[in-house]
């Protein structure tokens, strides 16, 4: 069974615990702000700790931004090696299973897969 995810709303300073597996998008009811995963281990401070919540908000701003920069650095470097591939069997002998592999190679590279 998997473990619960804290979901907060940081204008309200509201949170619930619900599974991973719960709805992406979930509006917090006295806002209508957006709640946010925070995932199963992450801390919740005291609804009245104004300072710690604006810490938290900072510190989930950052790991966010973080995550974004590394995925970001992961999709250039697979759109990278498949260019690469591509150059190198375009300087291979011409065959049919070159070809097929160049033209699959150059699908993944326009779809961004």
């Amino acid at each position: 069974m998997p473990s619960n995810h804290s979901h907060v709303c940081f204008d309200c300073r509201k949170t619930f615990r619900r599974p991973k597996t719960h709805a992406a998008s979930v509006m917090c009811s006295e806002c209508r702000g957006e709640y946010v995963n925070l995932g199963y281990k992450i801390p919740m401070p005291p609804k009245d700790d104004k300072r710690a919540w604006r810490m938290l908000r900072e510190s989930q701003t950052v790991l966010r931004r973080e995550r974004a920069d590394v995925q970001f650095e992961a999709q250039v470097r697979a759109k990278h090696d498949l260019e690469k591939q591509i150059l190198e069997l375009k300087q291979q002998p011409e065959n049919a299973d070159r070809t097929k592999a160049i033209r699959q190679l150059e699908e993944r590279l326009a779809g961004g897969k």
